[in-house]
């Protein structure tokens, strides 16, 4: 099986505000075979990989892990939204699929929604759900894995610990 992000979009989150990351090749829907996501240090690279871990996990967060990934009022001082979201765009062999994690900054709380594009009439479905093809494999060590932080590197290559 073939597991493809294709895309990542933010809405309301920390420093990036609203953004589009597009992992597909121009003019398709074909991913690159690796991404690489390098960013200048400070502009998001670790709250991009912990947003992705999220996603594919559907962890709960605690309130003040979900307030933390509000707008730092520097960066949208006239504005201070009270909810977030992130979602990511996926492809496997045979279906395409959506994870949306909507964060309500004011609540402290999160919820997840999933979504097939292809599916006729569009919309959402309630809660943390992945095909049945990909469920199985989205443990905490294969998410670890696949999705890399080369900030823990320093910490795994002491302690053999990541």
């Amino acid at each position: 099986m073939k597991l493809r992000v294709e895309e990542i979009r933010y809405e309301n989150i920390r420093e990036f505000g609203d953004m589009r990351l597009d992992f597909t090749r121009e003019g398709t829907n074909q991913t690159h075979h690796i991404s690489l996501v390098q960013m200048p240090n400070g502009t998001g690279k670790t709250t991009t990989m912990e947003l992705i871990r999220h996603l594919l996990l559907g962890t709960k967060l605690e309130e003040e892990q979900v307030r933390e990934f509000s707008p730092d009022p520097e960066y949208a001082p006239e504005y201070a939204p009270s909810q977030g979201e992130v979602v990511m765009t996926f492809a496997t062999d045979s279906i395409r699929f959506r994870i949306h994690m909507e964060l309500d900054y004011e609540m402290g709380s999160v919820q997840y929604r999933h979504s097939y594009p292809q599916r006729e009439g569009g919309g959402t479905d309630s809660g943390h759900f992945l095909p049945l093809e990909v469920e199985d494999a989205f443990t905490e060590d294969f998410v670890d894995l696949f999705v890399f932080n080369g900030e823990l590197t320093d910490d795994f290559i002491e302690t053999g610990h990541g």
